[in-house]
């Protein structure tokens, strides 16, 4: 007996370790839904069941047990319905061919253990990479208290006999084995959906380059652009956008699939309508979160049906787009060939709130260009005037234009505060009054004075999108030295008349108040040119900003480009090639491919660290750069267990920084010198600091591969690395990351290096010495 529990023990070994074996084999195939590929699979369990029935626990002459019924309910419930099918036909017949007078139990244990993993499958909700331990193990039990059952096909002195004997160690063995070798294969398929996930991900990455690569001439164009990215993210047919108003709760249909007018009938469709008139597609805006019907076809108690001649809807997802907590569009997108679910949602929502944030970034350009181009336009007409723009309670918003200057006001002194507070309360009260003839939509023209200036001023409504008035606009004229000068004249022209009863001689006053008029004129046609060449200058320098940033536009999209198109490349060959089969030389390219992905996404993560760096707001605090690097330090080691790199870190070195972006900056630097010591026999890195009487130089020295310092100039160049890739990966941000960093303190960072002699960067951090 002894040797029989030993041989039981041993199929359960051998079934778990083939079981890896295979597991192993698959790793890089999907199961197809191709009957030939199911029907080959189940060949193959076939074969691999007549192994392990070959090593039975032989408990007496024709009646023996083996581990199959392991491998039918896992085949059952992990492979699905035909390959276990053909499994089970398999084992039964060669059951038969072994004989004896336990086959009638043998077969029927094949048929319902077999039979149970199918059910178990149909009957279970979820994704089968969701099982735990704890179902297998029950799926175990009922398995395997079915087959002790099926003993009853023997006759019953046999069978109880054969259940004392078999009863405690399949209950303690067979569990324990479905559960590992089920957890193997959810394992697999965790595995598999993995690398799902990171494929998505790649393509959302991917389309939001594209999108923001996108040149559009208008918001609808972007908008619509951005639908065929998220129908393409989430492999759907057809989709729409809706832009959401919370305050009244309407719906405007603003971006639609291109394909779905096509087919199409509706005689006219719906683009506005109320929230309380929405259906199933509502309800992500009234719940504030993703719906999905993957059996849209089904009837459902918030479904308010469809106008005729509607697109038929197979499959349905829709979701909220947020912008601070506010709803401001939904998105749905449906006829997917596969069902929708949590990743989908992800992807979706991750893409669309990258697309939001480019379209309000987008519509303030467009204001501000306008805003500064009406801005413009109205220095240029209207010299020595001033303009205002004021909100609904008078409180200034915007002040320019050269009269400032000569009022003594600024735009900083004015901003904020209402006219009440900087006319007072009497001339505020007055002006006031004015202005709210304006509020009700009347453009209005009247005199004012201030400060000993008199000023003629047009006041006008501004409107919002929505044509509600919200500022109002006023120009005011100094027109000071007009009146001053209509009131010579007056006073001239009466003095004239007086004397010019008394004598001719008079006239020569008249003459010089018409020389007078004469300069004044020419004073204002000097002003006049001096202005406009004022302006020729401002929009050279704003020509030449704009140049800049085009160029730094295209250096950015153009490094970004280089590993899509190789991506793509790769990709292509695979497709064209391979697409039927996987060879030597596919795998080949399949490597390339994941070589040039990785390296793609390395670079635009360190692109959105640069970035990120660049626009965060600093905390400083006392920051112990000690403790951080022998943190970094350990982590290296663990990472590498096969190197052996001697640290050499200085204690206490405190500092008053930011932790975070100092983290940032020593595993840059240690990271650098344990790569560029790799090919040392015997490598060490220190860390320290040299006391200066200013203020203290720390330093990360090493004895690693060195460079020529004729070229430490390109170092903290974005993209400029001095070692190829071949020698030493990397993308060539983190030294520029690195520089952003210690600039930000208020520091200053440079290297000293010898070409295979080792480097050593020196830094700063600014302020006072700790």
């Amino acid at each position: 007996m002894t040797t029989s529990y030993l041989d039981l023990i041993h199929n359960g070994a051998l079934l778990l370790a083939m079981a890896f074996l295979f597991d192993l084999g698959l790793e890089r195939r999907q199961i197809s839904q191709r009957r030939v590929w199911q029907i080959f699979v189940g060949l193959l369990l076939g074969g691999f069941g007549i192994v392990l029935m070959l090593t039975p626990w032989v408990l007496s002459p024709g009646i023996f047990f083996d581990t199959r019924s392991v491998l039918l309910g896992i085949a059952g419930l992990f492979f699905g319905t035909i390959p276990t099918l053909v499994t089970m036909g398999i084992l039964a017949v060669f059951r038969i061919l072994q004989g004896g007078a336990g086959a009638p139990m043998g077969v029927s244990v094949i048929l319902v253990t077999g039979a149970m993993g199918i059910l178990w499958r149909r009957w279970r909700h979820g994704p089968l990479d969701t099982l735990t331990w704890r179902e297998l193990y029950l799926f175990g039990w009922a398995l395997h208290i079915a087959m002790l059952l099926c003993t009853f096909t023997l006759p019953l002195q046999t069978a109880l006999s054969i259940l004392a004997a078999i009863t405690p160690p399949v209950l303690l063995i067979y569990p324990v084995g479905t559960m590992a070798l089920g957890l193997l294969m959810v394992n697999r398929l965790r595995r598999q959906r993995i690398a799902q996930d990171l494929q998505r991900s790649d393509v959302r990455l991917r389309s939001l380059v594209e999108i923001l690569q996108k040149p559009v001439e208008s918001m609808q164009e972007f908008l619509d652009f951005a639908l065929d990215q998220a129908l393409r993210l989430t492999g759907s047919k057809i989709g729409y956008i809706y832009l959401y108003s919370e305050e009244q709760q309407e719906f405007v249909l603003n971006t639609w699939s291109k394909d779905v007018m096509d087919v199409c009938e509706v005689v006219e469709p719906q683009t506005c309508c109320e929230l309380k008139e929405t259906g199933i597609w509502g309800e992500a805006v009234r719940q504030r979160r993703a719906i999905i019907l993957n059996d849209f076809q089904s009837s459902h108690p918030l479904k308010k049906g469809f106008p005729e001649g509607h697109v038929k809807l197979l499959k349905f997802m829709t979701l909220p787009v947020f912008s601070a907590d506010q709803i401001v569009a939904v998105v749905g997108v449906a006829n997917k060939e596969e069902d929708y679910d949590e990743s989908d949602v992800l992807q979706l929502t991750l893409l669309m709130d990258g697309v939001w944030k480019v379209t309000q970034h987008k519509r303030a350009e467009e204001a501000l260009r306008a805003s500064e181009e009406q801005k413009n336009a109205i220095m240029q007409n209207l010299p020595s005037a001033i303009i205002h723009i004021m909100d609904r309670e008078f409180r200034y918003v915007s002040n320019f234009g050269e009269g400032l200057q000569k009022a003594h006001l600024t735009n900083e002194m004015l901003v904020g505060k209402t006219i009440f507070e900087v006319l007072g309360t009497e001339l505020g009260e007055a002006m006031a009054g004015y202005y709210r003839q304006v509020l009700e939509g009347e453009t209005i023209h009247f005199e004012g004075s201030f400060e000993g200036q008199d000023y003629l001023i047009h006041a006008a409504p501004l409107r919002d999108e929505h044509g509600n008035i919200n500022q109002i606009l006023a120009l005011s004229l100094n027109v000071t030295e007009n009146t001053q000068t209509t009131r010579q004249l007056q006073a001239a022209n009466a003095e004239l008349q007086r004397l010019f009863k008394e004598s001719n001689d008079l006239r020569l006053a008249l003459l010089s108040v018409v020389e007078d008029q004469r300069l004044a004129q020419e004073k204002v046609q000097r002003l006049n040119r001096e202005l406009e060449q004022r302006v020729r200058e401002r929009t050279a320098q704003l020509e030449a900003a704009n140049k800049e940033l085009e160029a730094f536009a295209y250096s950015v999209s153009h490094d970004l480009r280089a590993s899509l198109r190789a991506l793509d490349g790769f990709s292509s060959g695979l497709l064209r090639d391979y697409q039927d089969r996987l060879d030597a030389q596919g795998q080949h390219y399949l490597m390339r491919i994941q070589g040039a992905t990785r390296r793609m996404g390395q670079l635009i993560e360190d692109l959105l660290h640069l970035s990120r760096i660049t626009r965060r707001e600093m905390k400083r605090e006392r920051v112990d750069l000690s403790q951080i690097a022998r943190q970094i330090a350990e982590n290296l080691a663990e990472q590498n267990p096969q190197r052996q790199v001697e640290f050499e870190i200085a204690p206490d070195l405190l500092v008053w920084a930011d932790a975070s972006l100092m983290t940032i900056v020593l595993e840059n630097l240690l990271s650098n010198a344990f790569k560029f010591t790799s090919r040392c026999e015997r490598a060490w890195i220190q860390f320290g600091v040299d006391g200066q009487p200013d203020e203290d130089v720390y330093f990360i020295r090493d004895n690693g591969a060195g460079f020529d310092m004729a070229y430490a100039d390109k170092l903290f160049i974005p993209f400029q690395r001095l070692h190829s890739e071949q020698e030493f990966p990397g993308t060539g941000i983190g030294l520029a990351t690195v520089n952003r960093i210690i600039t930000r303190h208020g520091g200053r960072i440079w290297p000293e290096s010898e070409l295979n002699r080792g480097t050593t960067f020196h830094f700063t951090l600014g302020g006072e010495k700790e």
